[in-house]
């Protein structure tokens, strides 16, 4: 009687697991950027991320072509922020490898990460992301 309910069990977590597994295909890493120091706390949707260390992970969706942040500590996602691109205006300032930079917009109250891949980067070289994400103080 265990052994029927514990197969069932685990052929039901393999087809779903079959089922997710085209979603799971659509997101790429682009870049990992480890132990970042957040100066402020973000607000991202319904949950406030503390200031401090997080890993940043930088992710693309292949179908739609959007680039995504991720926020972690440890093995916790916390956020997901959908990001922008823009256009680089001179080719000199591309640096080689991949750079994060945060700017705060004190009058609308967001930080803004701008993420560049460098020219280095295998797949995705030349990009230019920017994030915005609400903080309070």
């Amino acid at each position: 009687m265990f052994y029927q309910q514990a197969c069932k069990v685990i052929v039901r977590v393999f087809l779903a697991s079959l089922v997710c597994l085209p979603a799971f295909s659509q997101w790429e890493d682009v870049c990992h950027f480890k132990s970042v120091q957040i100066p402020f706390n973000l607000k991202c949707e319904d949950t406030i991320v503390q200031k401090g260390k997080y890993d940043l992970i930088i992710i693309k969706h292949t179908g739609q072509g959007l680039y995504y942040l991720r926020i972690k500590k440890k093995r916790e996602r916390l956020c997901l922020i959908s990001g922008e691109t823009i256009p680089y205006v001179d080719f000199e300032e591309i640096p080689e490898k991949p750079k994060l930079r945060m700017r705060r917009n004190t009058a609308e109250k967001m930080l803004h990460i701008i993420f560049e891949s460098g020219t280095i980067t295998w797949k995705y070289s030349n990009v230019k992301v920017r994030f915005k994400i609400e903080y309070v103080e």
